[in-house]
């Protein structure tokens, strides 16, 4: 049919038509052949008594509600005569890359080392198949989300030579953590067919059976990339040597490659062993999402949209209006009103309500019987808990906590008046960080040390204060900062704000005790994680790195972990190769830019691209906030 063919959608409905007519036909009868007066008058006096006005008054009622009727009946049929372009239902299949980026990836029994060899692997992957929906999650003691799922494959292919052990915050193999991380990427996607590629080198065998009770539970199909050999090699550590155990013994990552065999048999995965030559990708992904994908990518796919034609039968109801208003005529409204509604209601069951997804808006803020039972402080609080600073700040009369919240809103200032209400030791170290904020620091200074004198072993004021008194030498100094002396200032000044959690003093116990609220402690070490982030964090989207370590780790571990923190070679290689684009394009900088541009560019590009360091700051974050308990005892290799 061509766009200006009249038709109908659902012409199944005419039929009733035919029902009309004959309940028409039955109800002319009864009411104006037989009905009324009809049956009372003698024949001889009809005509007499029995104007022709009064059957046609009579018969009107009759008439209009059959006029509803085939109104109704022709709007349900759908007429149309106009094609328009509605969106494609979106694809619910979809593939999430499960990485292991343990120590044992560094082994190099396979060539360049595992890690390369699954890099390579990775790119393949997204480069042959760009119409397939991608996310990638990576995991060693802990797990983290790299991108969620997308179409996009360069953005995860740009990430990949990033992907290294030194990015996590924690050494070891904590599949589960991973599989579960997996499992959110897909639950909100609302992927309905999830598949999960798992490139890792090492299982356990006490995983085997939570791995396969966990890819049946949540019915996901899973594929295995090994990488390695039965054999082993030793781990070398960029800039620490070969990781060796506790007794000076070298370890040799070996391929459990049994395990992964029992494993593939439990569970009814797919095994695909990685050596020196790639793998088909195609085998990698299950036969139905290589079937029922298009061949080109999302950026050149042209079905994205489809014709459908437009109905046209919902405007008829402006017709059947007038016509339901003339039934509320005296005598009329119990008689036909309620058979003259009833094909609006089937009309408004038989078009579909269009559904729109819109973001959650904020609830509005009601004060109930228990609001009033509650002190300012506990109410407070509750907003210091819905991330509502604003209203926090004027609900607390704790000049700690209210000094805290306009802390969060960057109203340092304000923050400046309520600390210095309060003599506590967190009240200065906050002080100092508000001053330090606004570029005071000669009262910075002063606010550590005065925090100090409170508690001289708070390790966070002492650190702050080593890094207040260097920026007070630096302008000190005569000569006029250099670009590169200022980035250094701005870095050091977030260093030292980035203890303002601590500070910050969110209570361990109910809203109750907010009265007199605990301070926490500052020296708290990642395997004891908390919830309350702090403001500096909220602001800079970074953590300490001295608190990343882990005191639970031995000697050895320490020292390896702290060798991971530099820089790989490969690392270094995309970082010279990424200044030498970052000159190309200040050399190529349009001359319409002022000489206060250009500087502010010059002094940009000083600052090293690095999205490994990125990620690894990110993910140190997350995993201080992380709230789950932490294995003891486990490898971290």
């Amino acid at each position: 049919m061509t766009e200006e063919t009249l038709h109908f959608l659902r012409p199944i409905w005419l039929w009733g038509l035919i029902v009309v007519a004959f309940i028409g036909w039955r109800l002319w009868r009864q009411k104006i052949q037989d009905g009324g007066w009809n049956q009372l008058i003698a024949a001889p006096f009809k005509p007499v008594l029995l104007t022709q006005q009064t059957e046609q008054k009579t018969a009107l009622p009759l008439i209009g509600l059959l006029i509803i009727w085939v109104i109704t009946l022709i709007a349900l049929s759908g007429p149309t005569w106009q094609k328009v372009e509605v969106p494609a239902e979106k694809n619910r299949q979809a593939s999430v890359i499960l990485f292991d980026l343990s120590l044992s990836m560094l082994a190099d029994d396979i060539k360049p080392n595992r890690l390369s060899r699954a890099r390579f692997q990775l790119i393949d992957l997204l480069k042959s198949h760009p119409e397939q929906q991608f996310g990638l999650v990576v995991y060693a003691g802990s797990a983290h989300t790299i991108t969620p799922i997308s179409e996009d494959p360069q953005t995860l292919i740009n990430l990949t030579p990033s992907l290294s052990p030194i990015i996590m915050p924690r050494m070891g193999a904590n599949v589960m953590a991973g599989l579960k991380q997996a499992q959110q990427l897909l639950e909100g996607a609302h992927i309905t067919q999830g598949h999960i590629i798992w490139i890792t080198d090492s299982v356990e065998p006490t995983e085997i059976n939570p791995i396969q009770q966990f890819i049946t539970t949540q019915k996901l199909s899973l594929s295995v990339v090994t990488l390695g050999t039965e054999s082993g090699a030793p781990i070398p550590v960029p800039n620490f040597g070969l990781l060796k155990q506790d007794n000076g013994q070298l370890v040799l990552a070996k391929l459990p490659f049994s395990d992964f065999q029992r494993l593939a048999e439990d569970a009814n995965i797919a095994l695909h062993p990685l050596t020196q030559q790639p793998l088909d990708t195609s085998e990698l992904l299950p036969a139905p999402f290589i079937q029922n994908q298009p061949t080109s990518p999302p950026d050149q796919q042209t079905d994205k949209t489809l014709s459908s034609w437009l109905d046209q039968g919902i405007y008829l109801i402006w017709l059947l209006l007038p016509l339901v208003a003339l039934s509320f005529r005296k005598g009329w409204a119990f008689s036909h009103f309620s058979l003259a509604l009833l094909p609006l209601l089937l009309i408004g069951q038989a078009y579909p309500v269009n559904g729109y997804s819109a973001e959650k808006q904020p609830e509005a803020h009601s004060v109930s019987l228990l609001d009033v039972l509650k002190s300012n402080d506990q109410q407070g609080y509750e907003s210091w808990q819905q991330k509502n600073y604003e209203a926090a700040a004027n609900q607390f009369e704790s000049p700690l906590w209210k000094g805290a919240s306009y802390y969060r809103l960057q109203k340092y200032a304000e923050a400046i008046e309520q600390f210095k209400r309060d003599e506590s030791a967190e009240a200065q170290f906050n002080l100092g960080n508000a001053h330090a904020q606004l570029g005071h620091f000669q009262q910075a200074l002063d606010a550590y040390q005065k925090a100090l004198d409170l508690r001289p072993d708070w390790q966070a004021a002492q650190q702050n204060r080593k890094l207040i008194e260097q920026l007070l030498k630096q302008q000190q100094q005569k000569s006029p900062p250099s670009p590169e002396s200022k980035n250094t200032n701005e870095s050091n000044n977030s260093e030292s704000s980035s203890q303002a959690d601590t500070e910050n003093t969110q209570p361990n116990n109910a809203p109750n005790d907010l009265n007199q609220p605990q301070q926490t402690q500052p020296t708290q070490q990642p395997q004891q994680p908390r919830k309350n982030e702090t403001a500096s964090n909220s602001q800079n989207g970074q953590s300490n790195p001295a608190e990343s370590t882990q005191s639970n780790q031995k000697s050895g571990d320490a020292e390896t972990e702290h060798a991971l923190s530099t820089q790989s070679p490969d690392n270094q290689k995309n970082q010279s190769d990424d200044e030498q684009a970052r000159q190309m394009t200040e050399n190529k900088a349009s001359p319409a830019q002022t000489e206060s541009e250009r500087a502010q560019q010059n002094w940009l590009n000083q600052i090293p691209h690095q999205p490994g360091l990125f990620l690894k700051r990110k993910f140190e974050y997350q995993y201080q906030q992380q709230a789950d308990p932490i294995p003891e005892n486990t490898k971290i290799w």
